[in-house]
């Protein structure tokens, strides 16, 4: 999943050197998620539901648009 753009790595509880490259040849690539220049986290996305902020068009508003 992380290779094809469909997951994160979340560095703080895996080290794994090997998904950690993963993800950057899918951003490189611009696969799924990385298709945006600045996609939201689901650590982040959690925590602004929780805030009750809404995030249904966060990534209208991260690319600009």
């Amino acid at each position: 999943m992380i290779k094809t753009g469909l997951a994160w790595h979340f560095k703080k509880y895996n080290t794994d050197k090997d998904l950690f490259n993963l993800v950057i040849e899918a951003r490189n690539a611009k696969r799924e998620l990385w298709i945006y220049t600045n996609p939201i986290s689901p650590w982040v996305n959690r925590k602004l539901h929780r805030q009750g902020i809404s995030t249904k068009d966060s990534f209208l508003l991260n690319e600009g648009k």
